[in-house]
């Protein structure tokens, strides 16, 4: 199981009386030893002065009255930073290194973070940092150079479901612990199933999928599914690759738990199931007075396969000096949103440098019919084809009458 940790770190010289602030707001977690001038307090997700915060430390700076620091970390995705100072726009910054090397530090004050860091080698090996290649070990570099007390394997989730282990390490608790939302809710176990081909399609995939979650999870129903791992992912008829996995999150009709089941290919028609992941929509519980009661959404049951899809999402030729595309992924599904589309990337890298990526393009294909909808080409020098929006939740009905349009017209090397 890769590593997905969630912490906060409050800048003070006096931790004592934040907590005291903290307590009185109604906040409850687990608080790190101070150390290095930071304070880790990582709250339990449905401690009620969170109230309806997607993240903590917007309500914890205002509290505390003091800069706070969100880390972030996914081992096999990305990481970030966000900062989050009391009279002072929130400064940001997202690396990434899956599907391909990325950063994005167009929203980052790297001086204002730096100024929090009284050792200057600590500081020029920050600013050192960012002009690395995103990689995990960058993002664990970066966290001990500011002197974080504590943030590997540690969120708001893992705080509340065993706090008990972090107090061994030295974390003490503040206010109670609420119930935990996921009690009694088990995963299958991991098992290796037969297939009559390892390059599953999406629909073959959950086809797998729900014959397996439907022997213990009858309840449970695929509320989204893409694909992820190491690239090609997909190949160019809509197929997992060796290196790739489809994922299907599963979710009740009530409840805001969700089981994300993953496939990958292991050796001849053996593939590996595993449902080693339970979460939450948005990646964290919402307090119970605050849970979204609107029913979550099943994916289409005549849904277009990925084969089909991808066809359509391939029916403008790629002009021959870009090349085929480094990493192909897609993905449909939308927490409480009618499933219109399919949403298809794919990312060219530079033939000489595989860490730098020379273009993307988003395109959106219907469920059903798998009709090419609109597509978003994006150069890595900055210049836009506007064909449909990149982000397509907007579901605009006007965009299905227009016809496609090229969108490699305008290339050049």
């Amino acid at each position: 199981m890769s590593e997905f940790s969630e912490s906060y770190h409050i800048r003070t010289t006096a931790p004592k009386a934040v907590l005291g602030r903290l307590r009185q707001a109604g906040f409850a977690g687990l608080a790190f030893p101070p150390a290095n001038g930071w304070l880790t307090f990582v709250p339990f997700p449905t401690c009620r002065a969170l109230g309806r915060f997607a993240q903590a430390g917007q309500p914890l700076s205002a509290v505390a009255e003091e800069p706070v620091l969100e880390y972030q970390f996914a081992e096999d995705h990305g990481w970030s930073l966000v900062l989050y100072r009391p009279g002072h726009p929130l400064s940001r910054l997202a690396q990434a290194w899956d599907p391909e090397p990325a950063a994005d530090t167009s929203e980052f004050d790297i001086d204002g973070l730096v100024e929090m860091v009284a050792d200057p080698a600590a500081a020029n090996a920050i600013r050192g940092l960012l002009a690395t290649v995103p990689a995990p070990d960058v993002a664990l570099r970066f966290a001990e150079a500011l002197g974080l007390p504590a943030y590997r394997w540690l969120s708001p989730a893992y705080a509340q479901n065993d706090p008990d282990s972090f107090k061994a390490q030295g974390a003490r608790q503040v206010g109670s612990r609420p119930k935990d939302p996921l009690a009694g809710i088990v995963c299958p176990p991991v098992r290796e199933v037969v297939f009559p081909r390892p390059d599953l399609s999406a629909c073959e995939a959950l086809e797998l999928f729900n014959g397996v979650m439907g022997k213990s999870h009858a309840d449970w129903f695929p509320a989204e599914i893409f694909c992820q791992g190491g690239p090609p992912i997909l190949n160019a008829e809509g197929r997992l690759t060796h290196g790739g996995s489809w994922c299907v999150k599963y979710r009740q009709a009530e409840g805001p738990a969700v089981i994300r089941a993953s496939v990958t290919p292991a050796s001849g028609n053996r593939l590996v199931f595993m449902a080693d992941r339970i979460d939450f929509i948005g990646n964290r519980p919402m307090p119970e007075a605050h849970v979204d009661r609107r029913p979550p959404v099943a994916l289409p049951a005549d849904m277009a396969d990925s084969p089909e899809i991808m066809a359509a999402a391939m029916v403008f030729p790629v002009p021959d000096d870009l090349g085929p595309a480094s990493t192909t992924m897609i993905h449909l599904g939308r927490p409480w949103t009618e499933m219109t589309h399919w949403e298809v990337n794919r990312w060219w890298r530079h033939r000489h440098n595989p860490h730098e990526r020379v273009a993307e393009l988003a395109q959106a294909v219907d469920v059903h019919s798998a009709r090419l909808l609109g597509s978003t080409f994006r150069r890595f020098d900055g210049r836009d084809v506007v064909g449909m929006p990149a982000d397509f939740g907007g579901e605009d009905d006007r965009l299905k009458d227009d016809p496609p349009v090229d969108p490699f017209a305008d290339w050049t090397e």
